[in-house]
């Protein structure tokens, strides 16, 4: 049970952390764990093997549960406020459709719009749809 609520920790903290360092600092725990677990599991008898093994399955899986939960929790702001307001109250980017600034950004990419293009296009968007 501590191994599976550890796991859960782990990944919703990871799924839910904003900063890219979650992103290298989890693979190369997993890689630590993963490649010092074959030493120990060479030193344990028979009845260790089982109980090391069961404690690793149930810390895998929750930590991948806790990070599909962590994505779910970011993706439908389940801990946050649906409108996000800046300090002058306009909306802040909530209201703007994303596939329009997604088609903007795919335009940027393929190099059919330059970088003061792209941006005075971001611009008009945004003031278009503050209030």
């Amino acid at each position: 049970m501590a191994f599976a609520s550890l796991g859960l920790l782990v990944g919703n903290v990871t799924a839910l952390s904003a900063s890219p360092i979650a992103q290298a600092v989890v693979p190369a725990l997993f890689t630590l764990f993963g490649g010092s677990i074959l030493v120990f599991l060479s030193r344990m008898n028979g009845d260790d093997r089982v109980v090391a093994s069961q404690a690793l399955f149930a810390f895998a899986t929750s930590c991948l549960i806790g990070i599909y939960l962590g994505i779910l929790t970011n993706e439908f702001q389940i801990l946050g406020t649906p409108s996000v307001q800046t300090s002058a109250g306009n909306a802040y980017l909530r209201s703007t459709s994303a596939s329009a600034v997604s088609h903007i950004d795919q335009q940027y990419r393929n190099h059919q719009l330059s970088g003061d293009a792209a941006y005075r296009e971001l611009h008009d968007l945004v003031l278009r749809s503050s209030p």
